[in-house]
């Protein structure tokens, strides 16, 4: 996805942070909602993470929700986790629980 520097400014930070972590090459991001700059979507095989941000400048909430999706059309099969009000630093961790299998204590 090239254009994910138009997102609002905590977006492609979360998304600096995630590819620091694994690699540019580990999920696929997707955009679904054009239009929102907002929102990202980050696709590995069967998973779908959804992000979502509001407030003001500097002051972002987060909204998560890991998807089981179907490979081939992304259609939503089973929601795994979907977590409100998180902070930009609760979304990395909450991603890397969920790759690594390994729950927030």
């Amino acid at each position: 996805m090239e254009d994910w520097q138009e997102k609002q400014k905590g977006i492609p930070d979360i998304i600096r942070e995630i590819h620091g972590i694994f690699g540019e090459d580990f999920f696929d991001f997707t955009d679904f909602w054009d239009g929102d700059n907002i929102a990202i979507g980050i696709k590995r095989k069967d998973t779908l993470v959804y992000i979502s941000g509001w407030g003001e400048e500097g002051n972002y909430t987060y909204y998560l929700e890991i998807e089981r999706i179907d490979p081939l059309t992304c259609m939503p099969l089973e929601v795994m986790e979907r977590v409100n009000k998180l902070p930009p630093e609760a979304i990395i961790k909450h991603i890397l629980a969920f790759v690594t299998q390994h729950p927030i204590p």
